[in-house]
């Protein structure tokens, strides 16, 4: 039963996270009254060297929660190549030990941390929670995501292989440290 509700659930996450891929999250610029969303974007790409138009941008919103008072910034652009660029900007910046915070973006903001990732779908999100936990603890060196889902490296000479399901995580965590996790993600 559980393998042909992980199989549901992974065949549904795919249009989800498909519809995303224009998609980012960006965490680490402080609210600000009568902020201009689309100015504070145009503004970061103007910092990575990567020219944004108001016209790139088809909606532009901060996605309230608990743990972040501030919001990330949900930006859907008109069309992956533009995304793409600011995605890849920024890890630019990030390999040559350089890192992006907002007081570049305003100089009248603090100097905090600024984070961009792919807009991941709600399973993908629950996935990617799990697969992190599950680097920590049987030491892989790598996980990370893109508008294609989550992925995984255990050392520099292995292969990185996509992670589709809890099912395949439940494999690697052959020692069950991590399994009471697994509780709230596949239903009975």
């Amino acid at each position: 039963m559980i393998n042909e509700l992980e199989l549901l659930k992974n065949n549904s996450n795919v249009p989800e996270q498909n519809a995303l891929t224009n998609n980012t999250e960006i965490s680490g610029i402080p609210l600000c009254v009568n902020e201009s969303l689309n100015d504070v974007i145009i503004c970061f790409g103007k910092k990575l060297n990567i020219e944004i138009k108001n016209s790139n941008l088809s909606k532009l919103y901060r996605e309230k929660n608990n743990k972040d008072s501030q919001g990330k910034i949900i930006v859907h652009f008109i069309n992956k190549i533009i995304k793409d660029n600011l995605v890849s900007g920024i890890k630019t910046l990030y390999k040559s030990g350089k890192q992006l915070t907002s007081n570049h973006v305003n100089s009248n903001f603090p100097e905090t941390n600024i984070y961009i990732n792919d807009q991941l779908s709600k399973g993908n999100k629950r996935l990617f929670w799990l697969s992190k936990l599950l680097s920590k603890t049987y030491d892989f060196i790598y996980t990370w995501t893109n508008s294609s889902g989550v992925f995984m490296k255990k050392n520099y000479s292995s292969h990185s292989f996509r992670v589709i399901s809890v099912n395949q995580l439940i494999k690697i965590d052959v020692d069950k440290k991590v399994i009471q996790l697994y509780d709230g993600v596949i239903e009975h």
